[in-house]
This record gives structure tokens, sequence and C-alpha cells, in this order.
């Protein structure tokens, strides 16, 4: 024969709220009228369940460990960049502009100044006047 049950399922999950309900079905098979008799009980589902229950937990916790390592590593590289940022501010405004100012700027204008005045030099009726004056003595020294 077939007997049915209906309890409610005392075991809980962290993250279901409400219980399970099951329904167990006893049999009873008689193999022969000599033999003794066997009763197997049907398990529920149960099994199948707490196997849910541990993947969807092992994947809360993979979740969970792997975003909270991809904050970390977000956190620490946008530190790093605050870090590097402010260092290379603080060595343009400490070091390069001072060079750039008392070192590179004088010595760019005067370079400038000189090859303006050169060039003005260059340009100039006194050039000519030197040109054709030692164009002149060049040609009166005696070659050897």
């Amino acid at each position: 024969y077939t007997q049915k049950t209906t309890h409610q399922n005392t075991h809980f999950s962290k993250k279901l709220s409400f219980p399970l309900s099951h329904t167990h079905t006893q049999k009873t098979h008689t193999l022969s009228p000599n033999s003794k008799q066997k009763k197997k009980i049907w398990d529920t589902n149960d099994a199948s369940i707490d196997a849910a229950q541990t993947a969807v937990d092992h994947w809360e916790s993979t979740y969970n460990t792997l975003r909270s390592a991809l904050i970390t590593s977000i956190t620490s590289a946008q530190s790093i960049y605050n870090t590097a940022k402010t260092g290379a501010s603080g060595i343009e405004h400490h070091l390069l502009v001072p060079v750039r100012d008392y070192v590179i700027l004088p010595a760019f204008s005067g370079v400038e100044r000189v090859t303006s005045d050169s060039v003005g030099f260059l340009q100039s009726e006194e050039a000519k006047e030197l040109a054709s004056v030692s164009l002149e003595i060049v040609r009166r020294t005696p070659i050897i």
C-alpha cells in the first residue's frame, strides 16, 4: 500500500526565509509471502535543495571576493594615479618652473639677442667696410 504524509521542512537556508513543503511517500513492497517486507522511504528533493543552496553560497562568496578584490585594486590604482599626479605637479612647480624661468628662458633670450645682434651687424655698413679692409689685407699679404 502507499501512504502519503505532508510536513513542513525545518531546514532553512540563510537566503530563504520561507519553509518548503515536501511530500514524503512511503511504499511497502512485498517480495514474496515468505520473505521479509522491504520498506523504502523515498527521499524528498532535500539533497538537491542543499546542493543548490551550497552552490548559491559558493557563488555569492566568490562574487563578494572578486568584487572586493576589484574595488581594492581600483582604489589602489586611483591612489597611485593621484600620488603620481601630485608628485608631477610638485616637480613641475618646484623644479621645472624655476629651471625654466631662471635657466632656460634667460639662456634662450641671450642666444636670441646675440643672434639678432650678429645678423644686424652683418647687414650693417660697418660689416661691409670691415669685409673690404680685410680683403685688402689678404691681397697685400705675400704667399709663401
